[in-house]
This record gives structure tokens, sequence and C-alpha cells, in this order.
């Protein structure tokens, strides 16, 4: 589905992110799987080591846990399912503070432009 998000997904830039989002209907009642499905990804060819980008990715995975359920709707809709992947862009080590307050401005960016389609 990562490929999918990528290809015919929409895009947008949030801070130190880049935002793909793609909405879909639901395939049927039998489909059980969560109404959101997020990524994480720091390109490898921005950071080398892979210590470096594990901890940026951990960094990311908090901050989207502690302050999603602030900006998504609690059921997105028993219709459509959201599979969303955040893009790391920098290539310095963002402290933890920037990244939480950069997920923030991104959820809230894609609340609003969720908001107009469904």
């Amino acid at each position: 589905m990562f490929e999918a998000v990528f290809a015919q997904g929409k895009s947008f830039s949030a801070g130190i992110f880049r935002i793909q989002f793609l909405i879909l209907p639901h395939e049927g009642i039998s489909d059980i799987s969560p109404e959101i499905q997020v990524g994480v990804s720091v390109p490898k060819k921005k950071h080398k080591k892979a210590v470096t980008r594990n901890l940026l990715k951990r960094r990311m995975r908090e901050a989207y846990r502690q302050h999603f359920r602030q900006y998504l709707p609690g059921n997105l809709s028993k219709s459509f399912k959201l599979y969303l992947v955040l893009v790391y862009i920098p290539t310095t080590i963002e402290p933890y503070s920037t990244i939480e307050s950069d997920i923030k401005i991104a959820l809230k960016t894609l609340q609003e432009k969720l908001c107009s389609v469904l």
C-alpha cells in the first residue's frame, strides 16, 4: 500500500515533514483493518546510519501517537480508509520538541484537508 500512497495520493509539506495521504473506500464489511494506517519514512540518502534513521522514526511515531487523537476524527467514516505516510525532510537530527510541534502542524493541516474532502 506504501507504493499506492506515493503513486496516487496527495501530498503537502508541513514544517520538517512531507505528508502523503490517500483516501480509499473500504472493500467491504469483512475488512477489519484500522481506518487509519500510518507509515513513517526517513530517507537513507539523507541519513546514512541506521541508528540515526531509527532514532528519528521512533521520535516521529511517538509524537504522532501522542497527538493524533486531538486532530484526526475518532472514526473517520465507516466507508473510507486513510493511508498516511510521514516523510522526514531535513538532513540534520532535529530534537523531539521540533518534531512534536511539526507533527501537530501536519495533523492540523491534514484535518483541514480531510474536512474539505469528506
